[in-house]
């Protein structure tokens, strides 16, 4: 049986403890061969930082260039020929980081980066899986291969970024699963267009595939899923201080005056 400890101190102020939460974030968008994106509003240390990029140029695969710090994750298996090939950074913020970063890329055309603040992570080893981007053509909707999780309660994202002629918004039918961002570059036709879904693995083990739907088909999408490991003793299955959201019910009992919410 699920057990939780509540202190009620009546001064109205709400912590959960190892909840994974996308606190904050920036976006840019350049016609370059670089890209610059802020970092996001209050970060501190321990905090997960990553950057997911993307550019409409078709050719053969190489990472964008320019961080110092991070660490690259879902990368594609060798050198493919892509177009919009995405790629993700990490790091852990420890007060080194800049207030911005660039990315520079191996030509010139339409780039598109996020910059993501996520805290409740495990700060040692926050990637606890990683799958490996892939690039396919045309079509309507796309499935992102599932990863295995080794982490109770870590919560899996799926990452996408497309171009040509539809995609965005995109929707999500599987299961679980929900499109937090999507977002296109511009309105006019053939532009780059992406997604970034997600879902809480209460369970360690297989993610499943996960499928998302474009309002139209593009002509190029890449892909690829991870998972985040939550922190230590921490859990990802009950939703505390969300959007500055403090909840009034637990397990449909009325609550007031919370302060803590401790262990699960």
């Amino acid at each position: 049986m699920i057990k939780r400890i509540l202190i009620i101190l009546f001064f109205f102020q709400f912590f959960v403890y190892g909840q994974i939460t996308f606190e904050s974030y920036n976006r840019a968008q350049a016609s370059s061969s670089s890209i610059t994106v802020n970092k996001p509003s209050g970060v501190t240390s321990g905090d997960l930082l990553i950057i997911f990029c993307y550019q409409e140029i078709y050719g053969t695969y190489a990472a964008p260039t320019g961080l110092t710090g991070w660490t690259q994750t879902g990368q594609y298996s060798g050198t493919p020929t892509v177009r919009v090939p995405i790629s993700i950074f990490y790091r852990i913020a420890d007060g080194t980081e800049g207030a911005s970063e660039t990315l520079t890329f191996s030509g010139s055309a339409r780039d598109v980066a996020w910059y993501f603040r996520i805290s409740g992570i495990d700060a040692t080893t926050p990637i606890d899986v990683s799958g490996v981007a892939d690039n396919v053509g045309g079509s309507t909707s796309y499935t992102v291969p599932g990863v295995t999780t080794t982490t109770n309660n870590a919560l899996a994202l799926a990452f996408l970024g497309a171009w040509g002629g539809g995609g965005y918004p995109f929707t999500t039918a599987t299961s679980g699963w929900s499109v937090d961002y999507t977002t296109q570059y511009g309105t006019q036709a053939y532009v780059p267009s992406d997604a970034i879904a997600s879902k809480v693995i209460s369970t360690a083990g297989a993610t499943g595939d996960m499928t998302l739907d474009g309002n139209a088909a593009t002509s190029y999408a890449n892909y690829v899923m991870i998972a985040i490991a939550p922190a230590s003793g921490g859990s990802s299955g009950w939703i505390g201080l969300i959007n500055g959201v403090t909840p009034t019910a637990i397990n449909g009992k009325a609550v007031s005056g919370i302060s803590k919410v401790i262990g699960k």
